[in-house]
């Protein structure tokens, strides 16, 4: 089950990221204990084709994953599965994943309806459901497998999160985790994404896990922090930009939970960080592996 600090990294290439070994030498320097390499991004075209656009080449993981693995960063690969290409994902996704470790980031195709009730919910059910039991049935199963997604999931109606966290509890049960997106806002945000995990992990039949423990129904809460900040006034205002090293300071102190204390965490994305937010990642990676956000 993962543990301490994580980004999420899109693209991969020589001229941004360096070696691979260079890439995890960076990381393992700035404490990351684990990592989710983009895999697979499934998507529609306006007259409802089918297509599948790569963000990384398996190649590409696997030999970035291995240098990753060989500094004792554990490497988990992600990707945005869509509705109706269920079979597909999980084939792309299974032999991308040199580690078996998996994470869905599935909000942007789980429900393109946003239908809130009947048919296209039923079919948002649906679509969990079946992800999760291709990839527990799969002949090489993921030991692990998580999940990413709005903050609020919980409390958008349209979103199918309880199905989600169903399917994981009853097929990944201790071995799994959710979190919610919680990129830019405040700690109350924070805390009331995090209390709806744990709401939605119970409405699911199963219990709030530890990293360190085993349960049959077992689920990890693993908050998703934002190393990106918004620009709330002038002529950017809404555009993204990079967080300063304090503020992403400040965000991630909002993580301290003093009700449901967090074991890991994963940042989007590698893309915004700068040596200022290195340095802040780095210093917050020091103490959450200390246990201060059981604090």
């Amino acid at each position: 089950m993962p543990e301490g600090t994580s980004l999420y990294v899109r693209h991969i290439t020589k001229k941004r990221h360096g070696t691979p070994r260079q890439f995890a030498r960076l990381c393992e320097r700035n404490g990351l204990r684990w990592i989710a390499l983009a895999a697979l991004w499934q998507d529609v075209r306006k007259d409802g084709r089918p297509y599948s656009k790569m963000i990384n080449s398996i190649d590409t993981i696997a030999k970035y994953g291995a240098a990753l693995e060989d500094q004792g960063i554990e490497v988990y690969t992600w990707g945005y599965p869509w509705q109706d290409r269920e079979e597909s994902f999980v084939e792309r996704m299974v032999a991308a994943s040199p580690t078996r470790r998996i994470l869905l980031d599935p909000e942007l195709g789980a429900n393109p309806t946003r239908s809130g009730s009947g048919a296209g919910k039923a079919k948002a059910n649906d679509h969990a459901t079946k992800l999760v039991t291709l990839f527990a049935d799969a002949a090489d199963c993921p030991i692990s497998l998580g999940l990413s997604t709005y903050g609020s999931g919980w409390r958008l109606k349209w979103f199918p999160l309880l199905a989600f966290t169903r399917a994981l509890v009853d097929r990944f049960g201790g071995r799994t985790f959710i979190g919610g997106q919680t990129y830019t806002v405040g700690e109350d945000a924070v805390d009331a994404s995090i209390a709806d995990m744990v709401t939605v992990i119970g409405k699911a039949g199963g219990a709030v896990q530890r990293y360190d423990e085993t349960l049959a129904n077992g689920c990890q809460v693993v908050p998703n922090f934002g190393t990106y900040a918004r620009y709330s006034s002038g002529p950017k205002k809404g555009d993204v930009r990079r967080k300063t090293g304090n503020e992403l300071r400040a965000h991630l102190f909002g993580f301290i939970n003093e009700g449901e204390p967090v074991d890991a965490m994963i940042g989007w994305a590698e893309n915004f960080m700068t040596e200022a937010t290195w340095d802040a990642l780095h210093e917050f990676a020091g103490l959450i592996d200390r246990g201060a956000c059981e604090l």
